[in-house]
């Protein structure tokens, strides 16, 4: 694969370069760029499979770079400074990124999945809708991106009622009656939703707090969901839900 790197900060800049020819053979590095016009000229230049790419610059952003380039058969993988809500954003949008400094591990995460390359209009819809996310479109649904074997559902997340732990995967049950599993665990998506009013109930569910009908009492607690699924509360975390829920 054939890479450029885009990056305001030559130390930074440095560090990837110096991470991908120690240790990534198989990658070439093109070219680097260090704004937005330097970038767009480089990729239409250079035509690269995969560039990595500072949401940051100095006279501008990563977006505006990928609305202006003409080639746009290429991977990317973001790199950024820690920004709770923009890690939020990539997370929902399965977007790769990396966070500064980077360090090889995670380098070499995100390059294995860039391998495994996306369609043009897969990674389109992607980013327009992480663009979206994080310049605050507030007309906009919030959406998370979930994939199987063979589909890619942009899904909003006040449709889904909950989710279930299945060993590995997690099962999502979205209204008005569908299911997609997922090749991820429950916490990573646990992360993902609290902030959008989902509660851990029991270790193996997950569910969204404005779909839930009503809890019940009996056989220790638990939850009927708008779905008419019922869904178990386990003992150490009934004192927490019954206050998200404001009945204590």
């Amino acid at each position: 694969m054939t890479t450029l790197i885009i990056d305001d900060e030559k130390q930074a800049r440095n560090a990837i370069r110096s991470l991908l020819e120690g240790d990534f053979n198989d990658l070439e590095i093109l070219a680097e760029a260090d704004g937005v016009q330097a970038a767009v000229t480089a990729i239409d230049t250079y035509k690269p499979d995969l560039i990595f790419l500072d949401i940051n610059l100095g006279d501008g952003t990563g977006f505006q770079v990928l609305e202006k380039v003409s080639w746009k058969n290429f991977m990317v993988i973001f790199t950024t400074a820690y920004d709770e809500y923009a890690v939020l954003a990539f997370k929902l949008s399965a977007i790769d990124y990396l966070l500064k400094p980077v360090i090889k591990e995670d380098l070499q995460t995100a390059i294995e999945k860039a391998q495994h390359k996306y369609s043009e209009k897969r990674t389109a819809q992607q980013l327009e809708w992480f663009k979206d996310m994080m310049q605050g479109n507030k007309n906009q649904d919030k959406k998370i991106i979930l994939s199987d074997n063979e589909t890619i559902y942009f899904v909003k997340v006040q449709d889904i009622v909950r989710c279930q732990a299945e060993g590995t995967y997690t099962e999502f049950y979205i209204l008005p009656n569908q299911k997609i599993t997922v090749s991820r665990s429950l916490k990573e998506f646990e992360d993902m939703l609290t902030p959008f009013g989902f509660i851990r109930v029991h270790h193996s569910h997950l569910v969204n707090k404005e779909k839930i009908q009503k809890f019940q009492k009996s056989d220790g607690g638990s939850l009927l969901m708008e779905n008419n699924h019922e869904v178990p509360v386990s003992q150490r975390r009934k004192g927490i839900v019954l206050s998200e829920l404001k009945l204590e």
